[in-house]
């Protein structure tokens, strides 16, 4: 039997910006939107269209 769980992400815009600092161990200043990274312009976009980001998780659950 598997169960499937669906998370409703906020935040997402916030968390890329972080990881982009955190892997690049630098200071980043972005002024322009064109200058954001790919992942972030994504998660802006789906904000700015009140969409909110989906993560599913899928685990097996044992029955014995």
């Amino acid at each position: 039997m598997c169960q499937s769980l669906i998370f409703l992400e906020k935040g997402c815009v916030a968390d890329s910006l972080v990881n982009e600092v955190v892997e690049s161990q630098e200071t980043k200043c972005y002024h322009l939107f064109q200058d954001l990274p790919s992942i972030t312009k994504k998660h802006l976009n789906m904000d700015k269209a009140h969409k909110p980001n989906k993560r599913m998780k899928t685990r097996k659950i044992n029955t014995h």
